[in-house]
């Protein structure tokens, strides 16, 4: 558009020369304004909205108006009418994609199950398992023989009962039953229960009643007379040299005295 206008201007300046010029005439200075219409491009930002319509913006045509001075003869004034050229702006029309949610299809497979059949099957038979053969051996019994070695003190307490020692000391009565040699005794019988020293020193096992002691023979002397009595138990608070007698046997020998006598002499007879 720059161009044409600047081509007419010139073909108008070129006809303005050709006119015969008058002799002798003062040189005219005539200033011809020229008005150049410049189109200039604009770029367009078209902004969408959230409800899909485009927003279109408004082009702007920028006019420049430029002066243009020319040399003439002629004393006419030529007025050249501005050719105003309004661009054509073309509606933009922004086309904007539909997005359309396509639901993923599922297709699902049925699964066919089938199901076992049941076969019964026996259980295998028990396995005979032959019984082994057993054979008795009687166990053989060796019996160690029991060495017991005696102190040396006991052994003289035995040794003293089989040969007659004499011991002295008191005389007691206690409440007869079944004693440590497991005879049952009574009251009135000659019994007597020798001192835990005399009858611990006798004993061959645990089994008191295997004492070697139960059943001797002693021979009591006190207040001129003399006495026989059998072993039969075991005094725990008499001394070595005490006896302790039944009720009865106690009044005999004591002519009933006050329940413990002191001064008596005694000995194993068998």
């Amino acid at each position: 558009m720059k161009n044409i206008s600047i081509f007419a201007l010139s073909s108008l300046l070129l006809s303005v020369s050709a006119v015969p010029m008058k002799a002798k005439r003062d040189i005219v200075w005539v200033t011809k304004t020229a008005e150049v219409v410049e189109t200039v491009q604009v770029t367009k930002t078209i902004w969408v909205n959230a409800t899909g319509r485009p927003n279109r913006s408004r082009s702007r045509t920028r006019t420049s108006t430029s002066t243009v001075e020319t040399t003439s003869l002629s004393t006419s004034t030529l007025y050249v009418a501005p050719t105003t050229s309004t661009p054509e702006v073309a509606p933009t029309t922004s086309e904007i994609p539909s997005s359309i949610y396509v639901a993923p299809t599922t297709t699902e497979t049925p699964t066919t199950t089938q199901a076992p059949s049941s076969t019964y099957v026996p259980p295998p038979p028990p396995a005979t398992t032959e019984a082994p053969s057993s054979t008795y051996v009687a166990p053989v019994s060796s019996a160690a023989p029991v060495v017991s070695i005696a102190p040396v003190e006991k052994a003289a307490v035995a040794s003293t009962s089989s040969s007659g020692a004499t011991y002295t000391g008191q005389l007691t009565w206690y409440v007869t039953g079944m004693g440590s040699c497991g005879i049952v005794s009574g009251s009135t019988e000659p019994i007597v229960a020798v001192s835990h020293v005399l009858y611990d020193a006798t004993k061959v096992d645990g089994n008191p009643n295997h004492n070697t002691i139960c059943g001797k023979k002693v021979s009591i002397e006190y207040a001129g007379k003399s006495h026989v009595a059998t072993v039969v138990d075991r005094c725990e608070g008499c001394k070595e040299g005490d006896l302790d007698l039944s009720n009865g046997f106690f009044n005999t020998v004591t002519n009933f005295g006050d329940g413990r006598v002191s001064g008596a002499k005694w000995s194993f007879i068998s």
